[in-house]
């Protein structure tokens, strides 16, 4: 009995780090609605290994941003971008690509050959129904009136994708 009561007064002072890990997690994560329990458990390490990633950054470089508020949020931007900028890079060389992904790495400011450029004009007719860019997220709603020449689908390269 003394033996478990011992287990349970150490599980109970070491308990705390699982309760920031969830916090922190809580607050920015990469979980999506899966039902498939592999992909749950990748999600998972994925958030553990940004979290032990950006710990042992701060143990590093413990005065690397420390006046701001929300250095877990600029560390995982900065985190996924140098993570995907090879990948971005590798990709816009690429001369056999959709339609969608060579406008997507245009509006990130990437350099597509110039044989698989794709043009976009402003309609002159003002009357045109505006649409939903197929490239924004649909929660800020943004509406254009420009089209992609090659698939005649909506679509705003802007200054706020990147």
């Amino acid at each position: 009995m003394k033996e478990l009561s011992c287990l349970i007064h150490d599980y109970n002072q070491s308990k705390y780090g699982v309760d920031v890990i969830d916090q922190c997690v809580g607050t920015y994560s990469v979980q999506r609605i899966s039902r498939r329990w592999p992909l749950i458990v990748f999600y998972n390490m994925i958030d553990l290994a940004a979290i032990n990633s950006m710990t042992l950054w701060l143990s590093q470089y413990p005065k690397w941003n420390q006046r701001k508020s929300n250095t877990r949020r600029i560390f995982l931007s900065q985190l996924s971008t140098d993570l995907t900028v090879p990948q971005n890079q590798r990709c816009s060389q690429e001369s056999r690509l959709m339609p969608k992904v060579k406008l997507a790495l245009l509006s990130l400011g990437y350099q597509v050959p110039s044989g698989i450029v794709i043009d976009l004009n402003v309609n002159a007719h003002t009357n045109r129904i505006k649409r939903r860019c197929y490239l924004c997220p649909a929660k800020p709603g943004r509406k254009v009136r420009q089209i992609c020449d090659n698939c005649g689908a909506p679509c705003l390269i802007c200054e706020k994708k990147n």
